[in-house]
């Protein structure tokens, strides 16, 4: 984090969607040693519409109380790690940060996905077809364009790639990689190692 500057967000929940981060998020704001933000999600460094050749923070630290003292800022954005932009962002914006990633099964991930954007109506193909025949959707498209939000359900499943961008962004120090399913089934010791992590 920067020094001397509070203000500053200073852990970030970087993914991946459908993994567990809402669950996390509810951890978090359980414990004393962390300022909660205003909501889940805060899709601030994910934001098109901001000019990021001179970034203005205020939105971002309105998000939090204007006094939070000692107490870690944290942010849980699940697109950060897909959204190839947002990583670098952050670690222009905070080089210090320490990044948390929870990675599931891409099948199972995927499914997650395809269902809650089926939900929304944001999809009419079946499952089948959205991941075979429908990754033309985006093919040919922009790294940032809107489709890519909604339609990447087997390219959000690229770790390997989300991984080594982190690496080259920022020291491996900073950088916790933890399977969801370690949350799920072993939430304890998973949430000591967070917590030995961030040193709360």
């Amino acid at each position: 984090m920067r020094a001397g500057q509070s203000e500053y967000v200073s852990v970030f929940v970087c993914g991946v969607q459908k993994s567990g981060t809402t669950s996390l998020f509810a951890h978090f704001q359980e414990h004393p040693q962390l300022a909660d933000p205003i909501r889940k999600e805060l899709h601030f460094f994910d934001n098109e519409e901001q000019d990021w050749t001179v970034p203005d923070y205020t939105p971002l630290h309105a998000c939090f109380e204007s006094e939070t003292g000692p107490l870690l800022r944290y942010d849980v954005t699940p697109i950060y790690s897909f959204w190839p932009p947002s990583l670098e962002r952050i670690a222009r914006y905070n080089s210090d940060a320490r990044l948390i990633f929870l990675f599931r099964d891409p099948f199972e991930r995927a499914w997650s996905q395809w269902c809650m954007e089926w939900a929304r109506g944001s999809e009419n193909l079946s499952f089948a077809s959205a991941i075979r025949e429908g990754r033309l959707r985006v093919d040919g498209l922009g790294e940032t364009a809107p489709e890519r939000r909604i339609f990447s359900y087997v390219e959000r499943g690229f770790y390997a790639a989300q991984v080594e961008r982190a690496l080259r962004l920022f020291p491996r120090e900073q950088l916790l990689f933890l399977r969801s399913d370690d949350l799920r089934d072993d939430h304890a010791r998973t949430l000591d190692r967070i917590a030995d992590f961030l040193n709360i």
